[in-house]
């Protein structure tokens, strides 16, 4: 113990003998006790488009300039520590957007303030008076961190007004450059953003002081933060603000008051009297707003927007415009204001709900729980439940309550599995926050998941977890679902146990994976149906295959005695390489074997084909679809699809993917037809939906033979609703600190209204098939850039994009000749995309606000799609007659 304490003797007088070096080594910038510095100081907030240069017009930036008069006087010091008081003698308010608008601003001159300055150039404490208003607090902590500096070539972290930045500094004489990068907001509460990354909005910031001083005294000061802030999903939709800030050297006074006390915390109680001061650090407070929504009452919103919440304005602009306008008011309201307009507003509930399951606070959540309980349409709560699905910052309250209502044996068929879905996407989203992933609900839903795996008997129950753990991607299940995959007697099981691990190697491809689905693919022990194996071959082509692998899957074609399959191989292939350098280059050195390079690969014969191409393209976001077309070995078409991404240069996210499968009906078309797979299959055909990446429930036509009869007699006349829905796409609420003390709110909505459609009709008389699907949807992002002191001034930027858009997928069979012919046809009809910019200055003493607008639209033309030169071809046929 007494040598531990010599230890610790040593080692303190040795820091204590070297802290007089360290700042004097650092800064040279010094303050002389009695002395007072007397500064000219401006600062200017501004906000527009970026890159936007005009002047005049809606095109002119906004925010506000404010000038002032400043006073340092220098307290107290003991050795390298100072208390400098900082007062603002003059003080007012200008427009930037109107020249000679302006008033006075006497909030900045009401108190003084205090800090604590370090000789190496750090502010410590900052002390204020209790009645401070916050927009002068922050003024002054904008003022206080220009005076931290060091005067030589060096890198370190500070805090300032920004919050915890990376700080380099380079000196040139008398003159020093300081560069802020990586600042750390201090304060995140209440802040939140879309894990996927296509969804969020992305800051890009630039901040640059430099100094001159004389005679260890500052002269000058300027500084420039610039930050921008654009949508991931299209860069050309980009905030910015830029605040600058100017510090000049006017006069030095003498003889001024100093303080004599042993320490800092007695220098402060000795200036303190009677202004309360409270000691924080130098990082700048958001000021609470005292009204949201102009103080609107949930009640009233509903009833304003009502009648955009009707079932028929689904997919419309209108839907998503309303669910914006009611998003902030029920993030606001109680529980009990919720339960009451649901229980209130039945003939509207179904797009409450879909509002409801987007708040994602825990009175929402909770209400809508409660009003559901009395619910007797199971269609109501799996409205919710699927709402949720789409959650974009779920709390734990919500994965613990979707587990009680997937415990509740009282469900139905259809509203467990979409419950299970809904858990399984909700886990997924919660573990996109690394740290969240290892809580114990996470763990507690995975291993629920592999229990009922591993112990059911019931090939719908385990059906439904499959599914559930696609939407979970839950790597620790991964060998689960190969167990199931290789070893299931159920072709859906195996369907989608291949499925979910196909999603799964998106984000972790792990050798296992993929040498399960090579062993599918190639059939290495057992037969497969060809749905599961073009399933793992996708799996394998994207996993970056080796030349020899790319050999062995085009030698499986020339095997095939499915030429329908060796067709569709093919044609993924040629896909691939018509949009991937890397694996063209790859296919074509497997290809330079002769024993490949001949009719019998390269002209399987089959119908079936994948394709890819784009609904629209821009300079900074791509809009590809993926077409595809499976056949059966009878030559009746088995599934058929699109699939919609939104790409930019550094992400990809899936929008919409869609297909119309069909088993089990070969018999119809050839009596001596084999079915596909190991066991014969009921006829059967639905449509298989995945909304933004979240599998939803899939939408059966008819299963059995006696169902299919059904549906042939009674077949609609026009397209029935399979699926409608408001679901939140963009979310975020963040905090911005500028290094003036300015603070700002960026806020970003973005709601898709959807409905999918559609009608079959089939026609055992004729032998001909028809079936439309209709994509509707509608789509409103909005997002802002806004002053957070709204109590005295606001400024603000807002934009505001909104589309409605339909696209028409139509296929026509006709199974009287053998094999079938088939036409496959896709059309988009013409729309136009609004953007809309508002820009607002409004500030107390200030009679009027200023208000720009300025709004663009872009026509979309409509388009018909071509799928493949063979569809056209059999469509020509077909059509004529």
């Amino acid at each position: 113990m007494k040598s531990y304490l010599f230890i610790q003797l040593i080692l303190t007088l040795v820091t204590i003998g070297a802290v007089p070096l360290r700042p004097s080594a650092s800064c040279a910038i010094h303050f002389e006790p009695g002395n007072a510095y007397l500064y000219g100081y401006t600062t200017q907030t501004t906000l527009n488009e970026a890159n936007e240069e005009s002047l005049s017009g809606a095109r002119r930036p906004v925010g506000y300039t404010v000038t002032s008069d400043l006073r340092l006087s220098v307290m107290w010091k003991k050795s390298y520590d100072y208390l400098i008081k900082l007062e603002v003698t003059k003080s007012s308010l200008q427009s930037v957007s109107r020249d000679g608008v302006s008033t006075d601003f006497p909030e900045l001159r009401r108190y003084p303030v205090f800090f604590h300055w370090h000789g190496d150039g750090k502010v410590g404490r900052v002390y204020l008076p209790m009645n401070e208003q916050t927009i002068s607090a922050n003024i002054k902590k904008g003022i206080i961190s220009m005076l931290q500096i060091q005067t030589v070539d060096s890198e370190r972290t500070e805090v300032d007004a920004s919050g915890e930045c990376d700080v380099e500094y380079q000196v040139t004489g008398n003159k020093v450059t300081k560069s802020k990068t990586n600042c750390r907001n201090l304060e995140k509460a209440g802040q939140f953003y879309h894990p996927n990354k296509m969804f969020d909005s992305t800051k890009m910031s630039l901040t640059t002081s430099t100094y001159e001083f004389v005679n260890d005294v500052i002269t000058s000061a300027h500084s420039s933060d610039k930050q921008d802030i654009f949508l991931n999903a299209d860069k050309n939709i980009d905030l910015q603000v830029t605040a600058l800030q100017d510090l000049k050297l006017i006069n030095t006074e003498t003889g001024g008051e100093v303080v004599k006390a042993d320490s800092i915390e007695k220098a402060v109680e000795a200036v303190d009297a009677d202004l309360d001061l409270i000691g924080m650090l130098l990082g700048t407070d958001v000021d609470s707003p005292s009204c949201l929504i102009d103080c609107v009452s949930l009640k009233e919103v509903v009833k304003e927007v009502a009648s955009d919440l009707h079932a028929d304005k689904i997919s419309k602009i209108e839907s998503p415009r309303a669910f914006h306008k009611l998003l902030p008011v029920f993030r606001q309201a109680s529980q009990q204001e919720i339960t009451s307009v649901l229980r209130e507003n039945k003939n509207i509930l179904p797009q409450l709900l879909d509002i409801a399951a987007a708040t994602q606070t825990d009175s929402a959540i909770e209400a809508a729980i409660e009003v559901l309980k009395d619910e007797t349409d199971y269609r109501m709560k799996e409205r919710f439940v699927m709402a949720t699905s789409f959650s974009s910052h779920p709390r734990e309250s919500l994965l613990k309550a979707l587990l009680e209502m997937f415990k509740d044996a009282s469900n139905g068929p259809e509203l467990s599995e979409s419950v299970a879905l809904a858990l399984g996407s909700v886990t997924r989203t919660f573990c996109q926050v690394e740290e969240q992933c290892s809580l114990e609900i996470v763990q507690k839903i995975e291993s629920m998941f592999i229990e009922i795996l591993t112990e059911s008997k019931d090939p719908v129950v385990i059906l439904k977890i499959v599914r559930a753990l696609r939407n979970a991607r839950l790597h620790g299940t991964t060998q689960n679902l190969i167990h199931l995959a290789e070893n299931s007697t159920d072709n859906a099981i195996i369907g989608a146990a291949v499925q979910a691990l196909a999603v799964i190697s998106q984000d972790f491809v792990s050798i296992n994976v993929l040498d399960a689905m090579g062993r599918i693919y190639h059939q290495n022990e057992r037969s497969y149906d060809s749905g599961v194996r073009t399933t793992a071959l996708a799996v394998l082509l994207s996993s970056r295959p080796s030349v020899y692998s790319l050999t062995t899957i085009l030698l499986s074609t020339v095997n095939q005695t499915d030429g329908h399959l060796g067709a569709y191989v093919l044609g993924m292939m040629q896909d691939l390489a018509t949009h991937q350098p890397e694996f063209k280059e790859k296919l074509g050195q497997a290809l330079n074997s002769t024993r490949l390079r001949n009719y019998h690969t390269l002209s399987p014969g089959g119908k079936a084909n994948a394709l890819t191409s784009f609904l629209g393209r821009s300079l900074h976001t791509n809009i590809p679809y993926r077409l595809f077309v499976q056949n059966s070995q009878a030559g009746i078409m088995k599934k058929s699809g699109m699939q919609v991404n939104l790409q930019t240069a550094d992400a990809l996210q899936p929008i919409l993917l869609f297909s119309i499968y069909a088993q089990g009906l070969e018999s119809f078309v050839d009596s001596n037809a084999v079915t596909e797979g190991m066991e014969p299959e009921d006829p059967t055909a639905g449509l298989a939906l995945d909304i933004m990446d979240v599998l939803v429930r899939p939408v059966e036509f008819f299963r059995g033979k006696a169902a299919l009869m059904s549906a042939v007699w009674s077949a609609p006349s026009s397209p029935v609703t399979a699926l409608a829905l408001n679901v939140i796409t963009q979310d975020k609420h963040q905090t911005l600190f500028l290094q003036n003390g300015i603070v700002l709110q960026h806020d970003l909505l973005g709601v898709a209204s959807i409905e999918l459609s559609g009608f079959i009709s089939i026609s055992l008389w004729n032998q001909d098939a028809h079936s439309i699907l209709k994509n509707s949807g509608s789509t409103v992002v909005t997002g802002s850039l806004s002053i957070a002191e709204n109590n005295h001034l606001s400024a603000s930027i807002d934009f505001d994009l909104s589309a409605a858009a339909f696209i028409d997928f139509i296929t026509d069979v006709n199974f009287y000749v053998t094999p079938p012919q088939a036409c496959l046809r896709m059309a988009l009809d013409p729309f136009t995309v609004t953007e809309q910019w508002t820009k607002v200055e409004q500030a107390r003493g200030i009679p009027k606000r200023a208000k720009y607008s300025i709004t663009r639209s872009k026509p979309v033309h409509g388009a018909s799609y071509l799928l493949s030169k063979e569809n056209s071809r059999q469509c020509t046929v077909l059509l004529e007659k």
